[in-house]
């Protein structure tokens, strides 16, 4: 890369390269972001963020832009791979700093906890966030998995130890569930940009 990162996000674009953005140089959070190309083995730069973010997320939209939240921020904005610029989309309603953000079935994002209990919903089509109904514990660097049915495993990160509630989609509410074997902190899912099992 171009730019020494940790605490950054990274997504494939629909025309194959990888966007990477934000994250700590090492001695602070960066704005910057990049692109890989597989096919060159190349990274370029591209637009930089709004402003400098780490521990944030990205999600990839239906209609082929990212969306970046978070990062000790309430702040949001867009990445149009198209124009490689980046434009500030409404803010969520709460700060958020190691959350965790969902693409649900009908192409919104989910974005949940971040040393706090709170959710809320982002509609691509209209550009706005809407709060949606808290989980049962605070969440930091936890881990949340869009299961088949559309509901969303939530689990583990501090504050949450090893406890486990589902987000009941169609209902938009949150049901604690079994406690996970293993305590789980700073955990992460591998289940790629869709985050579906």
């Amino acid at each position: 890369m171009n730019t020494q990162r940790t605490s950054h996000t990274a997504i494939l674009l629909k025309n194959g390269k990888v966007l990477v953005a934000g994250g700590s140089d090492g001695h602070s959070c960066v704005f910057s972001s990049e692109l890989y190309d597989s096919k060159t083995g190349n990274w370029t730069s591209t637009g930089d963020m709004s402003l400098d973010r780490c521990q944030h997320t990205m999600s990839a939209l239906t209609n082929g832009k990212v969306l970046v939240a978070g990062g000790d921020t309430s702040d949001a904005e867009i990445y149009d791979p198209s124009s490689g610029i980046w434009t500030t989309t409404e803010r969520m309603h709460t700060t958020r700093l190691g959350h965790t953000a969902s693409i649900l079935a009908d192409g919104k994002i989910l974005a949940a906890g971040g040393e706090t209990d709170s959710a809320e919903i982002y509609d691509p089509l209209t550009g706005n966030w809407t709060a949606t109904n808290r989980m049962h514990r605070q969440r930091y660097q936890h881990i949340a998995v869009v299961l088949t049915n559309g509901d969303m495993l939530v689990a583990g990160g501090f504050g949450g130890d090893n406890s486990a509630e589902l987000y009941v989609s169609p209902k938009k509410t949150l049901a604690t569930i079994n406690k996970i074997n293993n305590l789980s902190n700073g955990h992460n899912n591998t289940t790629g940009s869709n985050n579906y099992l």
